[in-house]
């Protein structure tokens, strides 16, 4: 199975959108610039075939064009040449002498429209790649001849037009914008590696606490208390996991204890009745003609293994509320009518405690109540209640049985009890936790410390809720109150 890294997928998606949004920026940087330098070209060529045109003068003699090479040595040496020529009436008028020193002398021209010009990228006379501008234009008139044709009252549509080209060689705006190309590929490729490596170092250094984190759960073991995540300052994101994780660790700090506890308690409640079973063999096989013996050995030994087959059935029956289905809540639900259903049970239990039933006293303002529930998981919890509360109750006291509503509209039963010896309150916390028993000597022959773990499990199970409090009875007797709502 391939396996995937969050912190590559990061580095890699980031760094990809990053660098994007910068190569997009980049690359319209970069036509920015080589838009302005065409412009900035262009204007300058502009520029200059203007200022040519300044030196075109019409005359009453003529077009008189006032150019001096002395002054501009561009259009007749043979380095860093530029070119002109102007026409007149579709007539070469004139053009620069750099033109002479080859056999193609002429510029291109095409027609335009008065007052306008044309930008073309041609190649020049000497084989250079260049730009011409090409403007058509109305040559000025001096300030004579101008008072002249005012006084004729002549119009300027008899005036001639003419055009001018400009060229000269764009190797070295073609030069600069490939340096500028290449200076932008130079930060693209840059942007990207660094872009990397700094989302990289980031995200390393936003990980460091879920590393942290990793450590620290590789040392955890569980078979020891006080197992605990801890960290300065945690992420804001990690807080919540990591309180999380704390609890699952202490819960199954707590899970692992009690599985160690519940399989010695197993073993020392098993222990018991077979350490029995082997004396009593022993001792048969030792005295095999001991009338006595004989006979009393086969009631003992059907004590024994009744006892065994409770503690086994009992702790089959814990074993089932435990992982019995969660549905067990909607599973075979029926209506029982609490009053009769509890009556059957008390029923049940005479033969265990014989004049049970008037010990049992019933009261409430619900005793007519109906509740539809899982009658086996409800009659498992009421009868090991009752059984509990008439065990360890004094011979003849009673046992008081109340059926209310409860501010949730839940019915509340109530079993109490007088108690035989006192209970402290600390012990209240261990009630519901398998095989413990107030008694440290487990001198009970049916009794083995899982009837309340099955009552807890089991109401989780339907969807009640058990609590137990320590009462005071009439005269200060010691008491016990079982709640169930459901």
């Amino acid at each position: 199975m391939t396996m995937h890294s969050i912190k590559n997928r990061l580095v890699r998606s980031i760094s990809i959108i990053i660098s994007v949004i910068l190569v997009a920026i980049l690359l319209m940087t970069d036509l920015s610039v080589d838009g302005l330098l065409e412009v900035q070209f262009n204007k300058t060529l502009l520029h200059e075939a203007n200022s040519l045109i300044t030196l075109v003068e019409e005359e009453s003699e003529g077009v008189d064009f006032m150019f001096a090479d002395e002054f501009m040595p561009e259009f007749s040496s043979r380095t860093d040449t530029e070119y002109f020529q102007f026409w007149r009436n579709n007539q070469t008028f004139e053009k620069s002498g750099s033109l002479g020193f080859y056999k193609v002398n002429q510029l291109p021209k095409t027609e335009l429209p008065l007052n306008s010009h044309l930008f073309m990228d041609i190649s020049l006379p000497d084989g250079r790649a260049g730009r011409e501008v090409l403007i058509h234009f109305m040559p000025q008139v001096d300030m004579d001849e101008r008072e002249r044709r005012s006084k004729a009252r002549l119009s300027d549509s008899e005036r001639t037009s003419m055009y001018l080209a400009l060229a000269v060689s764009t190797e070295d705006l073609n030069a600069i914008l490939r340096l500028v190309d290449f200076a932008f590929l130079l930060a693209c490729i840059a942007t990207v590696v660094v872009v990397r490596y700094l989302v990289g170092k980031i995200i390393t250094r936003g990980l460091m606490p879920l590393n942290e984190l990793n450590h620290q759960l590789k040392t955890i073991d569980i078979r020891s208390s006080g197992n605990k995540l801890q960290m300065d300052k945690p992420p804001a994101e990690l807080l919540p996991m990591v309180n999380e994780l704390n609890r699952f660790i202490e819960q199954n700090t707590r899970l692992y204890q009690n599985e160690q506890r519940l399989t010695s308690d197993i073993a020392h409640e098993l222990k018991t009745p077979i350490t029995e079973l082997i004396n009593l063999t022993e001792v048969a096989i030792k005295f095999p003609h001991e009338k006595e013996l004989s006979e009393g050995f086969q009631p003992d030994v059907l004590a024994i293994g009744e006892r065994l087959k409770n503690i086994v059935n009992n702790i089959l029956l814990w074993h089932k509320s435990q992982n019995g289905p969660k549905s067990s809540r909607k599973d075979n639900q029926q209506e029982i009518q609490c009053l009769t259903f509890i009556q059957g049970l008390v029923t049940g239990l005479t033969c265990k405690y014989p004049g049970c039933g008037h010990r049992v006293i019933f009261a409430g303002d619900h005793l007519a109540a109906v509740i539809t529930s899982n009658a086996f998981a409800l009659e498992t919890v009421v009868k090991n209640l009752l059984d509990n509360a008439l065990f360890y109750s004094p011979e003849g006291s009673r046992v008081l049985i109340e059926l209310n509503q409860a501010e949730s509209g839940k019915i509340r039963l109530a079993v109490s009890n007088e108690l035989t010896q006192v209970i402290s309150a600390q012990a209240l916390n261990h009630f519901f936790e398998p095989l413990w028993q107030l008694d440290s000597a487990r001198t009970a022959t049916d009794h083995f410390g899982l009837g309340l773990a099955i009552v807890k499990s089991f109401c989780e199970h339907i969807g009640g809720k058990i609590t137990v409090e320590l009462i005071t009875l009439d005269r200060k007797k010691p008491g016990i109150v079982f709640t169930l709502e459901i």
